[in-house]
């Protein structure tokens, strides 16, 4: 009788790491953004008390050119209403353009050249999202205190 091996446990795939992320910067930009009566406005249009499938996260510039490093960047993580994120892709020369209000013209700059350089970079997905899931359960903790 051959001896079985013991199983040793399964890796989480990338794409469960990557969800359970991607849930992370939905609260922590929920608890960032909301306004003094618990709602959601579009970051782009004067759309207000955004609900459900219209309640977008939105970075922007199209997540598909991001790198890893910069799709889960909680300072382009904005809301959107649906037709500004899905149906005008990101309304990015507005969305850039309020970031420069809010966070001033360098450095909007300069998280639009990360954006447009982080495709290019090999940084590992799995490290790196692990890593980003304890970040932001502390920021999410201190957020919630």
């Amino acid at each position: 009788m051959k001896k079985k091996k013991p199983k040793l446990p399964k890796e989480r795939k990338v794409r469960n790491i990557a969800k359970e992320v991607w849930q992370l910067c939905r609260e922590i930009c929920f608890l960032r953004d909301k306004n003094a009566q618990g709602e959601i406005n579009c970051y782009t249009c004067n759309a207000r008390n955004l609900q459900k499938s219209n309640k977008q996260l939105g970075h922007g510039y199209p997540k598909g050119a991001l790198g890893v490093s910069m799709q889960y960047e909680l300072k382009i993580l904005k809301f959107q209403c649906y037709f500004c994120n899905i149906n005008l892709g990101g309304c990015g020369a507005v969305f850039w353009k309020h970031l420069e209000n809010e966070y001033g013209k360098k450095e909007a700059d300069q998280l639009y050249a990360e954006c447009k350089a982080s495709k290019g970079l090999t940084t590992k997905a799995r490290p790196y999202l692990l890593a980003k899931i304890e970040e932001y359960k502390k920021k999410l903790a201190e957020l919630n205190n």
